[in-house]
């Protein structure tokens, strides 16, 4: 399938109005996958991972009818979900891997950007672990890593240049500029 970013991006921030609220039968295994899927015989489907588009192609985006930037200053970046990449919910300068030791590579893009990495969804990584299971249960398919979705913050003139630097990372599965809110109703000026 083609990549998010081509289009034009992908809406990341949907799951922070869903509602995480416990599911006393859940339980998960030491490799994160939902036991109770597992043991009545339901095994999930995998879930389709987006192919990269070339770092060279991705563009910040602008409004098609005026041209105007349409972009924060933040960039989503979503790890790959075997490497439980975690960030805190407020900003540093580090993410850690599923060891809890700090990323290298990503903390040295970080220094190099002048950036900050925390956490897109604001909820623990338990509670997002929860709303997988329970769509998991739902769908059949396997979720993403949710706690693996991570912003970072740049200054605007390095947001294009640290977006190409996080698609060239094979950790990482993809990137999305984030947009500015389109205000339905009010009219281009």
């Amino acid at each position: 399938k083609a990549s998010p970013i081509a289009g034009g991006g992908r809406t990341v921030g949907l799951a922070t109005a869903v509602d995480v609220g416990g599911d006393a039968g859940a339980t998960i295994s030491q490799t994160g996958v939902d036991a109770t899927a597992q043991s009545a015989g339901r095994p999930l489907k995998p879930r389709q991972v987006f192919s990269k588009p070339r770092s060279s192609d991705i563009q910040l985006p602008v409004d098609g009818l005026t041209g105007k930037p349409q972009w924060t200053g933040r960039l989503a970046v979503k790890f790959r979900d075997e490497l439980k990449v975690r960030a805190d919910l407020v900003p540093s300068n580090f993410v850690r891997g599923a060891d809890g030791q700090p990323i290298a590579v990503v903390s040295d893009l970080l220094s190099g950007f002048g950036g900050t990495a925390r956490q897109l969804l604001r909820r623990t990584p338990e509670e997002l672990r929860q709303l997988e299971i329970r769509a998991e249960r739902y769908s059949g398919t396997a979720q993403a890593d949710l706690a693996g979705m991570i912003y970072v913050d740049v200054s605007p003139e390095r947001l294009l240049e640290a977006a190409r630097a996080f698609n060239t990372l094979d950790l990482v599965e993809y990137i999305d500029i984030e947009r500015e809110a389109i205000q339905i109703g009010r009219a281009h000026v």
